[in-house]
C-alpha cells in the first residue's frame, strides 16, 4: 500500500513541475492517493502497529511538502494550512463512522449487543454496547471490539 501510494506521490510532484496551484494538488492527493490511505480503513486499522502509523502518515507528511513546496514549515502547520485532518485522527473518524451507520443497519446491527446493565442514571463512564471479552491483544485489536470501543466513546 505505502509503495503503491509512494508512485502515485511521483505523479502529484510531477504536476508541481507544471505550476499547478496548491487546491488543485490538494484535490489530485485526496482523490487518488488518500483513497489508497484509507481503503477498507474499518477492518485494518485497529491492529496497525506504531511503525505502520509512521508510514502511512508519512506518505501525507511528503504529500504535504510536494503540495506547500517552499512554503512548507512543519506538518502541524501543514494540516492548518490546507485544512487537513492528521491520517490517525481521519481513520479512526471513519472507523466511527462505519460503527455507526452498521449499527443504524438492519442487517448488521447485530454485531454490537447493548449493555443489559445500561440505566437512564447519568454516570461519568456510560457504556451503552457490551464490549466482547478478549483474551488476547490480537482479539482486542480486531474490528469488532474496536468499532464497539468507537460506538461506546461516541
Amino acid at each position: 500500500m505505502v509503495s503503491k501510494c509512494r508512485q502515485r506521490l511521483h505523479m502529484l510532484s510531477r504536476l508541481k513541475k507544471f505550476r499547478m496551484p496548491p487546491t488543485d494538488l490538494l484535490t489530485v492527493y485526496q482523490s487518488y492517493v488518500r483513497p489508497i490511505i484509507e481503503y477498507a480503513v474499518p477492518v485494518w486499522h485497529p491492529g496497525l502497529t506504531g511503525n505502520n502509523r509512521k508510514a502511512l502518515e508519512s506518505i501525507q507528511k511528503r504529500a504535504f511538502r510536494i503540495i506547500l513546496g517552499a512554503d512548507y514549515e512543519g506538518y502541524n502547520r501543514a494540516l492548518q494550512t490546507l485544512s487537513v485532518q492528521s491520517t490517525d485522527e481521519r481513520r479512526h473518524e471513519l472507523c466511527a463512522n462505519f460503527a455507526s451507520s452498521c449499527l443504524n443497519s438492519r442487517r448488521y446491527s447485530s454485531w454490537f449487543d447493548v449493555n443489559q446493565g445500561h440505566h437512564s442514571m447519568q454516570l461519568r463512564n456510560t457504556r451503552i454496547f457490551a464490549e466482547p471479552r478478549c483474551r488476547t491483544s490480537r482479539r482486542h485489536n480486531s474490528p469488532i471490539p474496536f468499532l464497539t470501543r468507537c460506538l461506546n466513546q461516541v
